[in-house]
């Protein structure tokens, strides 16, 4: 979704789309420099991180051709960097950002040639502290600064419900099970995902593995201003957790029967800059409104998400037996061996 809204901030998308719809050829006459456009969204837990890094295009060539040069797309080989700096401005640590190998593209009008994937691969969960202020630089070499933006780190919200166990049974009946979570001020929406892992075990041997994830979209109930609610609290019945598991899980002829797994609970956020990104550019996307961006020197969002997880929870006997013989799942043959 993300790439997608990247896109409508290039001259060329909206051309393009003409071309698809119209089957026309359609000049580009518009004067002026091409934009760096930068993707950059950083998730502390992960061990690789990426950077996207593009531009728009302008003058008076074939849009489709232009589309498919590099040249027009791409910046020669950059500096990216993110430098970690304390509440007091010392710089404590820095990650540098290389050519990505092997980057791969959908096929599509615009070129999977030329350079703007870069790659920083290391675990930085630990270089994280409060009051931690994240700085983006991209140069071109090492002397003219290309662009730049700023984040403040949040520490991310807490899971509280269910808690981590090593082996949690829990159930959907007759309570409606709970997904509960902080709310801290500086988060403005929440993903909660609820996944159900299950084994199909096929009647030639084979197990094919499948996930059914019901999620679930909640804003923070505190905005900008420091209020009573301080948590979040989900609640998924039973028939809505067995619904979902029959419109996930089709029939099929060549499966002997289904094993239940384990349930996971995932929990996604990401600061302010990530979600003003998605949502404030939707309006002027419809309105022709001005481009929201932190990216000074150019286009897109330099941002943090966070995740948060719990797993090791299985059904109590009660769900399991509302899964082996429920009206939604009785004919799907799950078996509780």
């Amino acid at each position: 979704m993300i790439i997608k809204i990247l896109n409508r901030f290039l001259l060329i998308t909206s051309i393009i789309w003409l071309l698809i719809s119209c089957e026309q050829e359609i000049q580009i006459s518009a004067d002026g420099k091409t934009i760096p456009v930068i993707y950059a969204i950083i998730n502390p837990e992960d061990s690789i991180h990426f950077i996207r890094i593009s531009r728009s295009f302008k003058g008076t060539a074939d849009a489709s051709e232009s589309a498919q040069n590099p040249d027009s797309i791409c910046y020669e080989i950059l500096t990216p960097k993110i430098e970690f700096f304390t509440e007091s401005g010392w710089k404590y640590y820095e990650l540098k950002f290389t050519p990505a190998p092997n980057s791969d593209k959908e096929v599509g009008y615009f070129t999977n040639k030329g350079l703007q994937l870069y790659q920083c691969e290391t675990d930085i969960s630990a270089f994280f502290i409060k009051g931690t202020h994240l700085v983006l630089n991209i140069s071109i070499g090492n002397q003219q600064r290309l662009v730049s933006a700023d984040i403040n780190y949040l520490e991310p919200p807490k899971i509280f419900a269910p808690r981590q166990g090593l082996r949690t049974l829990l159930e959907f009946y007759a309570l409606p099970f709970e997904i509960g979570f902080e709310d801290p001020l500086g988060f403005a929406r929440y993903e909660a995902h609820l996944l159900f892992h299950i084994k199909n075990i096929m009647k030639n041997g084979d197990t094919v593995l499948q996930t059914i994830d019901k999620s679930f979209i909640r804003n923070t109930q505190n905005g900008h201003i420091p209020g009573d609610h301080k948590n979040i609290s989900i609640y998924v019945p039973g028939d809505l957790f067995l619904a979902q598991v029959r419109q996930d899980v089709k029939d099929d002829p060549n499966v002997d029967y289904r094993l239940p797994g384990q349930i996971e609970v995932i929990l996604y956020t990401g600061s302010s800059e990530f979600y003003d990104y998605i949502d404030l550019n939707k309006i002027t996307d419809d309105y022709g409104g001005q481009i929201v961006t932190n990216i000074v020197g150019g286009l897109g969002v330099f941002a943090l998400k966070y995740r948060e997880k719990v797993t090791n929870i299985f059904l109590g006997p009660i769900t399991m037996d509302s899964l082996l013989r429920g009206r939604f799942t009785r004919r799907l043959n799950f078996k509780d061996w």
